[in-house]
């Protein structure tokens, strides 16, 4: 018998109906929900006789994700890995609202340094309850990818298993809200239920948040490492960096154009940055391809004045990324050394 641990934290999956729009409710929206007759009706011709499954529900908090930040991520990624150290379960899966469900899984990922069983998120465009909910079949496809031994971070949704640092949520309503940036999918269910996997996740073997924080990334003292994001708009002056670095921010990432092309009338503002001694990264607005500093002269310019360029990395994995560099140390070139690894 496989037995997983299902961790709630709100969302629209869990969300009802109120006079001032949908808010999440408690785990109580799931009571009912049976496993096995789900996935016989979604899947007919499956034959699933061969998994006996056990579920325990936990909920951890109750929020629209929006209002889901690192202190909660880090409330999460401890449950996480309680459940992993505890023989009885084989699996873990966590019901998320989708809207910042790709921070939170960066986030998790940065924060535990030995994922050691399947830790599956998952969440729906519609609430659980309402009619045609997508739901229902999420969450029955999350458990049994929970279910499959292999170990690492993965998102759940509309069929698709996603790498938990490629994901991004594209579409805010349609169901196939999530795609998998610079990478394919790694696995998929197929029309009978089973998981097909296509690659293994991505899984850490740096230390986690949770493990070696040197700096209390999760606290209130550390609101200022948490990297603040400006997308730049042609004709946009320098002055909103020099607030930022001169206002004490840590960190800072552009979202600049095409390959990571940066006007010329930015690059004093990003110097004035990089002698401060605050991390300046560079990430395409470009949904896929990433940056590349290299082939343009804008880019290259950019590099001289001492950005960081985030490659093939989203916005969420890299906010995370730079959460967890400065966890790691307080000192400049040990976080932007950390930073350039992959």
């Amino acid at each position: 018998m496989k037995r997983i641990l299902i961790l709630m934290t709100g969302g629209t999956i869990a969300s009802v109906p109120t006079e001032d729009g949908l808010m999440p409710a408690s785990e109580t929206v799931f009571k009912g929900f049976d496993y096995d007759i789900t996935r016989k009706t979604l899947y007919p011709m499956g034959e699933f006789f061969d998994k006996e499954i056990a579920l325990d529900w936990k909920e951890v908090f109750c929020l629209d994700s929006t209002n889901i930040s690192p202190k909660e991520w880090a409330k999460l990624a401890l449950e996480i890995q309680t459940a992993l150290a505890d023989t009885c379960y084989d699996g873990v899966v966590v019901t998320h609202g989708t809207d910042t469900m790709a921070y939170t899984m960066a986030g998790v990922f940065y924060m535990l340094s030995d994922v050691t069983k399947p830790v599956v998120f998952t969440g729906s465009q519609l609430p659980f309850d309402a009619p045609n909910t997508d739901g229902t079949k999420n969450l029955a496809d999350a458990i049994g990818v929970a279910c499959s031994n292999q170990k690492g971070i993965v998102l759940v949704f509309n069929g698709k298993i996603i790498d938990a640092l490629c994901a991004k949520k594209v579409y805010s309503k349609k169901m196939a809200a999530f795609e998998s940036i610079n990478t394919e999918d790694v696995g998929e269910m197929d029309v009978c239920g089973n998981v097909v996997w296509k690659c293994r996740p991505s899984v850490s073997s740096k230390k986690g948040m949770l493990e070696n924080a040197s700096l209390n990334i999760c606290g209130d003292d550390a609101i200022n490492m948490v990297p603040l994001c400006i997308r730049l708009i042609p004709g946009m002056r320098g002055d909103l960096i020099d607030i930022l670095v001169d206002s004490g921010h840590r960190a800072i990432i552009l979202e600049a154009f095409g390959c990571g092309g940066v006007p010329h009338d930015l690059l004093p503002s990003i110097i004035h940055a990089t002698n401060k001694r605050v991390i300046v990264c560079i990430i395409s607005q470009c949904l896929y391809d990433g940056t590349d500093l290299s082939v343009y002269q804008v880019g290259i310019e950019a590099k001289k004045a001492g950005v960081i360029s985030a490659g093939l990395m989203t916005v969420e994995a890299l906010s995370a990324k730079i959460m967890w560099a400065f966890s790691q140390s307080d000192d400049y070139e040990t976080v932007v050394n950390l930073l350039e690894q992959n």
